[in-house]
């Protein structure tokens, strides 16, 4: 890989043959340098555990094609660790990507009756447990690219009844 194709929040693989690894691990690249890139793994890499940042070279890096065979582990790891540089980079990089289309595919139902749940639920409870709702519905709406109004949603569940 280039230095110039190489972007902060970007998914590799990186480093078997330099490290004497059977297979690449999987890592979330956090900062740029002029010579190397630190990468911080997703998964374990020989005796290093997995979340281990790695300074490696850009030629040793292979990106991991749209990097969305790992999106469901970050994601989790974004609700357990959203302080993680890792997370953060992939965040950015998630919110960077181009949305999906306006209209709802059938797979998002699952993501829409959840959302409506939240909206329900945002009246009744603290503020300690609104702020943590407020993340789910977040990621929520990023998993359909876009926001998604209480009223749209409402009309949604209306539709389908």
């Amino acid at each position: 890989m280039k230095k110039e194709d190489c972007q902060v929040g970007m998914v590799v693989k990186f480093g078997a043959d330099r490290f004497g690894l059977e297979s690449m691990p999987r890592g979330v690249v956090i900062k740029v340098n002029p010579k190397r890139a630190q990468v911080k793994s997703l998964d374990q890499a020989g005796k290093w555990p997995a979340g281990a940042v790695w300074r490696c070279p850009y030629g040793g890096l292979v990106p991991v094609v749209g990097g969305h065979e790992v999106s469901n582990e970050m994601t989790m790891r974004s609700f357990e660790k959203p302080d993680d540089p890792a997370v953060k980079a992939w965040s950015a990089r998630q919110k960077a990507m181009e949305a999906k289309p306006k209209s709802l595919q059938p797979e998002d139902k699952h993501i829409m009756h959840a959302i409506h749940e939240i909206y329900q639920r945002l009246d009744e409870v603290s503020t300690k447990e609104r702020n943590a709702l407020s993340n789910k519905i977040n990621l929520l709406f990023r998993f359909i690219g876009r926001e998604v109004s209480e009223a749209e949603v409402e009309s949604w569940i209306l539709e389908r009844t």
